[in-house]
Order: structure tokens, then C-alpha cells, then sequence
């Protein structure tokens, strides 16, 4: 029954209800890695799905995502880096057609900060970098979504950004990821400690 409503439902909708899109604008922000202590590797996520015809009262949804790296351009200012990150050209994702229902899009924003110099350490990944994950904080919507980054990147826009360590004796290092010196609002991680350093252990090449 619910499937046959749903032919019906489908049959009278104005094809122009029948899709769904998220559109980003080019955009650009600039920053500064204090002593070249991380490397950056941000992305823009693209993300549309739809709910899959099914003859039963549970949901399955089919999604499909596009990922895109972001320009970086690099300088150095002194001891630090300086950062330009952007989006030069507009990405679009939709998804269309009447017999995919519950049509939803959404973009996100990722940047991935890795430890050039320190390791997770535990149970020996010496080649494991330390890592911290910004993302925005978007959702999948009905129709037509632009999503808003300016939230995220207000948290780093024209800052200076470091991770910072602090050994806990014979037990780990806990780090956290600051702009201009404020812990950013990220969980904080841990690594295994190196009791002669009292810092990380350092990062092993492949």
C-alpha cells in the first residue's frame, strides 16, 4: 500500500519539485602555521541522496558524494608558513527524477591538519601522524541548499595556528589544535609519550 501511494503522490508533483541540488561558491581563506609544525589538506564534499523505492515501512537512502581538493598556496614568513586556501571555481552536485523520493544535498568543508613532526605512538605506529579534522557542521536538506562555511571559518581566518603538547610524566601527551593561542573547540587527542622528551615520538617516515 505505502508504495502505491507513493506512485500516486509521485504522479501529481510539478517536475521542478523533483530535484534536489547544493551549489558552492568559490571562496578563500588565509592563515598562518606557526614553525611549519603541520601540513593542510582541505576539501570540499559534495553529497546528494535520494530514498530508494522499496515495498516496506523502512527507509533506505542511495547517496552519491564528489570530493574536491581545495587550491593551497604556500609562502614562507619568517619561521612560519602562510596559508591561502580557496575554492576557484563553482562545484555543483543534484540529484532529479520523479521516482527517487526524498531528494536531499548538503557540502561540507574538511581540513585535515597533519603532524610533519610527531607521531600517535601507540602500540608503535611511529608512522602514524598525529591529525586533527575541521569540519563544518552541515546537514542533508530538501531542495535547493548553498551552504554557509562562515562559521568554520571564522574559528581560523587570519590566525595563527599551532598544536599544542603537554606531557603528562610516564603516562601520554595531550594535544590540542590553537588559533592565536585559544584552543580551537576540537577534542583534544593523545599520543604515546616518549619519557625521554617528554613529547611525542617523533614521526617515522615510510
Amino acid at each position: 500500500m505505502k508504495f502505491i501511494l507513493m506512485l500516486l503522490s509521485l504522479s501529481v508533483i510539478p517536475q521542478n519539485l523533483m530535484a534536489a541540488s547544493t551549489v558552492v561558491h568559490p571562496f578563500s581563506m588565509d592563515f598562518y602555521v606557526i614553525g611549519n609544525h603541520f601540513s593542510v589538506y582541505p576539501q570540499i564534499v559534495l553529497s546528494c541522496r535520494y530514498e530508494k523505492i522499496v515495498i516496506s515501512d523502512s527507509a533506505e537512502y542511495i547517496t552519491e558524494s564528489k570530493a574536491f581538493d581545495l587550491g593551497v598556496e604556500k609562502s614562507r614568513t619568517g619561521e612560519n608558513v602562510y596559508y591561502k586556501v580557496s575554492l576557484k571555481d563553482k562545484k555543483s552536485l543534484a540529484v532529479n527524477g520523479a521516482f527517487k523520493p526524498t531528494k536531499e544535498c548538503m557540502s561540507e568543508l574538511l581540513i585535515n591538519f597533519v603532524d610533519n613532526n610527531y607521531s600517535v605512538g601507540w602500540a608503535g605506529q611511529t608512522k602514524r601522524p598525529i591529525s586533527f579534522m575541521l569540519r563544518s557542521n552541515n546537514h542533508f536538506k530538501a531542495g535547493d541548499s548553498l551552504p554557509d562555511f562562515k562559521e568554520m571559518i571564522s574559528l581560523i581566518d587570519f590566525k595563527n595556528l599551532d598544536f599544542l603538547y603537554k606531557g603528562v610524566p610516564r603516562l601520554q601527551v595531550n594535544i590540542w589544535m590553537t588559533a592565536d593561542g585559544n584552543k580551537l573547540p576540537l577534542s583534544p587527542t593523545s599520543a604515546a609519550i616518549d619519557n625521554e622528551t617528554n613529547m611525542p615520538y617523533r614521526l617515522e617516515s615510510f
